[in-house]
């Protein structure tokens, strides 16, 4: 005899359907909560992770965190958008000098406090940008004190409403219209004009200068082979050029990510070594949008850290419902395991079909905690970037990962749980088993 039929614990668990339910709800809770944990994190990389283009380089100070402790200075501003590799469009080039300043705003609703990020940018920087969209009202006019409010903050914060007056750098600045950045990093911001902004806060300097990069006729996968610019990968030969590529070990290209996001230009690649070519912004450093906004999904680390603990504090209990049910199954069940064992089944296979049990018992409450997680989906929040100190909207996405490994978080629960009870009923002296009948 191999291993006892699963219908034998499939039956136990339908005759013993109260203390099945009571302990599928008791690992439903944490496995929702662990479920929940992971979907805001997944929301919050993937408001970072979806904001940039590789043909979009960003100036900043060197070794500044973002651009609320970077410095730009005007001359440094001008020798950067004069860079022979910046895209044009007739004699200007594709740039934008921009400020950061941080606000301190009120909730609504009374919810406290948080800072939020004000850009100055210009026309061309929202050029840069064509994932904003203006919903209502109007771009704010050069010179004048005029924002347009992202929708999420509008959402979520006073004075940020259509046609407010907004307090700022010690004047009212009209809130002329609301945009929509979609699921990216922008969608957490309140924009005005680049000057304007600067002048307000007595800045002498920019926080940073966006280009873009100029396009480049390298174009393909193979071409950038034969330029030498990337080798294969060793992972097939039948996969797509673009995904067998492999940047080169080279301290230059270190920061790019071109097989993950595409490929960018050389003309990118030669702006994020102008620091290095060029005396005099050698105090800068340059990297593309996409990996700018990558860096700052570390801030996701301590909001998971904390959401992860309080589902392991809850686990742990979950654990011990489940130990508990099954050490009752085994004291009801005496007979039938000295049966078992009378009949020729050796101890492992006792062991495993009770640690089978508790496994069922522990997915099917994995499973509905995943599936209420998904009430979450969706719903817009928000948290501090600790990378900028300025508040992130973002959204709660529970995607066929968080579920899956909500439903694993659920049977390891069950393993966690049923070991020692299985162990015990293997254990379990036939003679001793037998006097029980």
């Amino acid at each position: 005899m191999l291993g006892i039929p699963l219908k034998y614990n499939l039956r136990h668990l339908v005759v013993r359907w109260v203390a099945t339910v009571m302990t599928a709800l008791g690992i439903a809770l944490p496995t929702g909560v662990f479920c929940a944990v992971l979907a805001l994190n997944k929301g919050l990389e993937t408001a970072l992770k979806q904001t940039g283009r590789p043909d979009t380089v960003v100036f900043l100070r060197k070794n500044a965190l973002s651009e609320t402790n970077s410095s730009v200075s005007r001359e440094d501003a001008t020798k950067i958008e004069a860079l022979s590799d910046v895209a044009r469009e007739g004699d200007r080039s594709v740039a934008s000098r921009e400020v950061i300043v941080l606000l301190n705003l009120p909730r609504i609703g009374g919810g406290g406090n948080s800072n939020v990020a004000i850009r100055g940018t210009t026309a061309r920087g929202r050029a840069l940008r064509p994932e904003v969209q203006l919903v209502e009202g109007q771009w704010p006019g050069d010179g004048l004190s005029e924002v347009v409010v992202a929708r999420g903050i509008a959402n979520r914060f006073e004075n940020c409403q259509l046609g407010s007056r907004l307090p700022l750098g010690k004047r009212d600045w009209r809130v002329v219209g609301i945009f929509d950045a979609g699921a990216t990093a922008y969608g957490s911001e309140i924009w005005g004009d680049a000057e304007t902004l600067a002048g307000a806060f007595l800045r002498d300097a920019w926080s940073a200068v966006w280009v873009k990069a100029k396009p480049s006729e390298v174009k393909s996968a193979e071409q950038w082979i034969a330029a030498g610019k990337l080798k294969p990968s060793m992972t097939g030969p039948d996969e797509p050029a673009e995904e067998l590529l492999q940047v080169k070990e080279d301290d230059d290209m270190k920061s790019l990510n071109l097989v993950e996001e595409s490929l960018v230009s050389e003309s990118a690649l030669e702006l994020l070594k102008a620091p290095k070519k060029i005396t005099e912004i050698a105090t800068l450093e340059a990297m593309t949008e996409v990996d700018y906004f990558r860096k700052q999904t570390e801030l996701g680390s301590p909001i998971a850290g904390i959401g992860s603990f309080i589902a392991l504090v809850m686990a742990v209990g979950a654990a011990f419902a489940v130990m508990n049910t099954m050490y009752a199954a085994i004291a009801s069940r005496s007979r039938e395991i000295a049966v078992l064992r009378a009949i020729g089944y050796p101890r492992r296979a006792v062991m495993a079909s009770f640690l089978v049990e508790s496994v069922i018992l522990a997915l099917v409450g994995g499973l509905l905690g995943a599936l209420a997680s998904l009430a979450v989906n969706g719903i817009s929040t928000g948290t501090t970037n600790f990378a900028t100190f300025s508040e992130l909207t973002f959204a709660f996405r529970v995607t066929p990962e968080v579920l899956g490994k909500g439903c694993m978080f659920g049977g390891f629960l069950g393993v966690l749980g049923g070991l020692l009870p299985a162990y015990r009923a293997s254990r379990t002296p036939i003679l001793q088993a037998m006097r029980a009948i």
